[in-house]
């Protein structure tokens, strides 16, 4: 498919919060996409230091520049319903694309048109992972991925490209703070369950580790929490109930547990060893 021969509008959301060192690199890399055809929203949750005057440089290129404080889910949402794209993409202020990231990502997308969304390669910069790809780690799949997405989440939040009309089917984001640092998880797992998503290895980002993160500052075992109740709600919205989502809480309580006794919570340990325990003979029960 030629990229060429489509003018599909593609909102970029950039949600910003003290990165004055990053911003600019990051803005610059979707300035440079080779598809022409793209919106660009940063979206400034409450910054400090001299973020926005290091935006301000941009405002006759972006298109929206709007302040919206709240968790990420709220904040990319806030993003989303000013968005005029057919498609949606997200970027986070320290990281940044390869030129033709989005020219690779629109070119899947048109070549299998019953598609919902498209991810890309991911690679990491700084800290012990320097270089590595996540799909190093997490193979990627592509097609109807949800029972592959089940057992471990592979799709990183960029670069990504998702039909507006699929994101406004499954409302967005999930901006219940319980679901904190698995939102994303969550958002990929109810696009999967009735849509294909495609990989697209070519598309290529980079995402700098940084030990200030929200995601590194949650402990382990309140990581595993959270994607409990994602893999908790996502059963009860879709009654899937079978073995394999089982196994996946099963394991997810027998690590809280594990978690939970390097941190001496003891009751969590006691809690969530029951729990595991519970999933592991439902898991046997259903396998039959």
């Amino acid at each position: 498919m030629n990229v060429s021969k489509t003018n599909d509008l593609v909102s970029i959301i950039i949600p910003v919060y003290n990165s004055e060192d990053t911003i600019c690199q990051c803005i610059e890399s979707v300035l440079r996409q080779t598809y022409l055809h793209k919106e660009i929203i940063v979206i400034d949750d409450g910054s400090t230091d001299k973020t926005a005057e290091k935006i301000k440089k941009y405002n006759n290129i972006i298109i929206k520049t709007i302040t919206h404080t709240g968790n990420p889910a709220s904040v990319r949402n806030s993003g989303i319903k000013i968005s005029t794209g057919k498609y949606i993409s997200f970027i986070d202020a320290d990281d940044f694309w390869n030129n033709n990231v989005l020219e690779k990502m629109i070119e899947k997308i048109l070549s299998e048109k019953d598609s919902s969304a498209v991810y890309g390669d991911l690679i990491y910069i700084g800290g012990k992972m320097n270089g590595i790809s996540v799909h190093q780690a997490r193979t990627p799949h592509s097609g109807k991925i949800f029972d592959n997405l089940l057992k471990i989440n592979f799709i990183p939040m960029h670069p990504c490209i998702i039909k507006k009309e699929i994101i406004n089917k499954i409302e967005g984001f999930d901006e219940d703070p319980c679901l904190s640092v698995s939102e994303d998880y969550d958002f990929w797992l109810r696009i999967s369950y009735s849509g294909k998503i495609l990989y697209c290895p070519d598309a290529v980002g980079y995402y700098r580790i940084k030990e200030s993160s929200r995601f590194n500052k949650t402990k382990l075992s309140d990581r595993n929490k959270s994607t409990l109740k994602v893999i908790k709600k996502i059963n009860r919205i879709y009654s899937i109930d079978n073995a394999s989502i089982n196994k996946k809480m099963a394991v997810i309580c027998i690590t809280i547990a594990k978690n939970s006794f390097a941190e001496k919570n003891f009751y969590d340990l006691f809690i969530y060893s029951i729990y595991g325990a519970y999933y592991l003979l439902k898991y046997f029960i259903k396998r039959k």
